[in-house]
């Protein structure tokens, strides 16, 4: 017979199992490409990746099994706002925009001006050179339409391209052969620009860290 307490792990394990074979996501933090004297921004800056399961069940989108769900945010400690958005090779655009996900935000996809990140040719070990077809940019008016609060989300929708599936995009961005960049305003209290590239470390998703605790609670309660 099998004991509750197991019963209840084998069931939590196969459920935590089921739901990673058919979502996932996975978010990446920056780092600062320029040396300037404006803050650093790299805390309160990140891109997540969703395969279609996880975007259409999060977000109520319709993304084909053929496409993936970019998310970009900006978690505001200092006052910042991402105006450009780029990718560099091997997705497939041209790059389609949602702005309804959260917050006011209000971008175009297919291109950005400047048509490259600034600063990118710095970029180690390779510059940065973006696929113009799969930029973003925020469109022309208030500043409030750029990513500038903690609750805007910007949805960039792109196809995946010469990749296979999910799996094949995050092994390409672990190994630097697909980069994102972030052209960020009106940083700080001087109201300067800066450049930013995503780090190549997956952090461990916070549900992981709550079944972990989970089952640690449970095997705590065995013991007593």
């Amino acid at each position: 017979m099998i004991k509750p307490y197991r019963f209840i792990v084998a069931i939590g394990c196969s459920l935590l199992l089921a739901a990673n074979a058919s979502a996932a996501t996975a978010t990446y933090g920056f780092y600062k490409l320029t040396n300037t004297n404006v803050e650093n921004l790299s805390s309160q800056l990140s891109i997540t990746i969703w395969d279609s399961t996880a975007a259409n069940t999060q977000f109520g989108t319709s993304l084909a099994s053929s496409e993936v769900l970019f998310t970009v945010q900006n978690n505001v400690g200092i006052a910042s706002n991402i105006a450009e958005v780029y990718f560099d090779d091997g997705l497939l655009g041209p790059s389609v925009v949602l702005n309804s996900l959260g917050g006011t935000t209000d971008f175009s996809g297919g291109g950005a001006s400047p048509g490259n990140l600034p600063s990118g040719e710095n970029a180690l070990p390779d510059p940065f050179v973006a696929t113009q077809n799969f930029s973003a940019d925020v469109n022309p008016g208030n500043p409030s339409k750029g990513i500038n609060a903690s609750n805007d989300i910007l949805g960039i929708k792109l196809g995946l391209g010469s990749f296979a599936d999910f799996n094949a995009i995050t092994a390409a961005v672990a190994n630097g052969n697909l980069r994102f960049g972030l052209h960020v305003r009106s940083i700080g209290v001087a109201g300067g620009s800066d450049s930013y590239i995503n780090t190549t470390e997956v952090p461990v998703p916070a549900a992981a860290w709550l079944f972990g605790s989970a089952l640690l609670g449970l095997a705590g309660f065995k013991r007593k």
